[in-house]
């Protein structure tokens, strides 16, 4: 990845989350259980891909390999990171929608 690229990366992270998450969710269905699968995506999964983020997928949201966790994350990454659980558990167990996990974020300022 060269530094345009890094920097386009980083120019999209500038947004918030919850908005990131809003465009994610209109590229795609939701899936439960997994970032991205079979053409669908879960909350997380929706916010990364909104944030320009295209993969690897099969990976766990700690575990997102450098460039990526710089860039795409960005000011949001420790909100993430502690509480990406919560989001997870709205997308897998509760089913939330995206729009609707997405409008708490924005309420808590993400």
């Amino acid at each position: 990845m060269d530094m345009s690229e890094i920097d386009r990366l980083e120019a999209k992270a500038l947004i918030p989350v919850s908005e990131a998450m809003r465009r994610g969710a209109r590229i795609r269905a939701q899936g439960h259980g997994f970032l991205m699968r079979d053409g669908k995506s879960c909350a997380i999964g929706a916010a990364l891909e909104g944030m320009g983020y295209d993969g690897p997928w099969d990976v766990e949201l700690e575990d997102l390999a450098e460039p990526y966790r710089g860039a795409i994350l960005a000011a949001d990454r420790a909100f993430l990171l502690h509480f990406g659980k919560c989001i997870v558990r709205a997308n897998d167990r509760y089913f939330w929608g995206r729009d609707a996990i997405a409008d708490v974020l924005e309420r808590l300022g993400h």
